[in-house]
Order: structure tokens, then C-alpha cells, then sequence
């Protein structure tokens, strides 16, 4: 029996990626996006090539074998790929995605989510505190082994800098379900930057040819 997550190699879903432009702010693509970020820094610090996972649709288990022969990869994720879970991807060492005597591969399960200031009277500072304080524990129940990673649309909201230090002060996490809560976004500057707010504290910052040269 195949595995129930679905996998694709980086680089195969960069080249799908690069006929995605017309539509580039989709939360489809924002999240298909950051995934490939996860994935180059987890395989440049772990110095292995990683796999982006997918959790697939239980239903679909039979024709896993299908998958290879699909060319368009729109047409997995349509047809295959499950979006009602608490992990929308799993960014796993490609000899895990190898090894078919495990049902799912191991890796690092992540739950991706786009948070952006919605009108002039909430920054996104605030959205953000919302989101982790009220919306995030009523949603969802206990993840454990699933990192939250926000993903900020900070160019879009018409602020150019975050305080990510205000945020983790401000946060109330007795109920939170996840085990850690990381950013992704893309400065005004283009710079990339890969950060965690809780529990640790810090964050990775890479030009475009920086972010590019990355591999395992």
C-alpha cells in the first residue's frame, strides 16, 4: 500500500510554480510557495535533500499508483490531495519519502496559514494576536508534532515592518494546539525571511540570489 502523503521533489514544484505567476497571490500558490521555502532551509540545515509532502485523501489510497503518471501537478492537488486536515504539508527527508515500509514518512508536519491587516483600522500586529489568541484554539485541537507557520502578507497590508516582539508578548498560548509558531514572508526589500516567534525566538534572512543558491 502506498504512502497516504504525497510528495513532490522541490525543485518539480518550483517548475510548477513558474507558470503560476498569473495568479501569484492565491492562497493556493502563497502556500505552495512557502513550502518550498520550509523545504530549501530544512535541506540546507539538515544537509539532505527534503521532499514537500502532502496529506492525501483517504479515499484515494488505491490510486496512489496513478500519481506518477499525471503530468499537470494542478490535477493532484485537485484530485488527491486532502485540504481539510491540521497539516496542509510535510517537509520530509527524501530518504523517508523513499522508504515504503512506513505508512507516512517522517518529517516535519507544518499548518500554513496567510494573515494579512484586512483595513486601515487593524494592523497586522493585531490580526496576528487575534488569530493566535481566539481564532487558532477554537479551530483546531491538539496537533502535537505540527508547527504553525503564518504567513504575512506584509508588502500587501501597507506595512513594511513588523514587530514580531510585540506579538510573542502579547500572546496567551495555555490553549494553543500547535508545538511551535514560525513566519514566512517576503520583505519590501525582497528579502526572504524565515523566523520563529515561540517557543524559540529568531529568524534567517536571504536575499533572492541567497534564498536560490540554497540546497542540501
Amino acid at each position: 500500500m502506498g504512502s497516504p502523503v504525497i510528495a513532490i521533489r522541490i525543485n518539480d514544484l518550483i517548475d510548477f510554480l513558474a507558470d503560476k505567476r498569473e495568479e501569484p497571490l492565491k492562497s493556493k500558490y502563497v502556500e505552495l510557495h512557502s513550502a518550498v521555502i520550509l523545504a530549501k532551509f530544512l535541506s540546507k540545515q539538515r544537509g539532505e535533500e527534503h521532499w514537500i509532502g502532502f496529506p492525501a485523501k483517504e479515499k484515494k489510497r488505491r490510486e496512489f499508483d496513478k500519481v506518477p503518471e499525471i503530468s499537470n501537478f494542478e490535477d493532484v492537488l485537485n484530485e488527491f490531495v486532502e485540504e481539510d486536515s491540521p497539516q496542509d504539508v510535510f517537509i520530509t527527508p527524501e530518504h523517508q519519502v523513499k522508504n515504503r515500509a512506513n505508512e507516512i514518512p517522517k518529517g516535519d508536519a507544518f499548518q500554513l496559514k496567510r494573515v494579512f491587516a484586512p483595513d486601515p483600522d487593524s494592523s497586522l500586529e493585531d490580526q496576528i494576536v487575534k488569530y493566535i489568541n481566539d481564532v487558532i484554539p477554537n479551530k483546531y485541537a491538539k496537533a502535537s508534532g505540527t508547527n504553525l507557520v503564518l504567513l504575512l502578507s506584509t508588502r500587501f497590508s501597507g506595512e513594511g515592518f513588523l514587530n514580531v516582539k510585540n506579538v510573542r508578548d502579547r500572546l496567551k498560548l495555555s490553549e494553543f494546539p500547535f508545538d511551535r509558531i514560525m513566519i514566512v514572508t517576503a520583505e519590501r526589500d525582497d528579502r526572504i525571511v524565515l523566523g520563529e516567534i515561540w517557543p524559540g525566538f529568531g529568524a534567517h534572512y536571504y536575499t533572492k540570489e541567497e534564498f536560490n543558491s540554497l540546497n542540501g
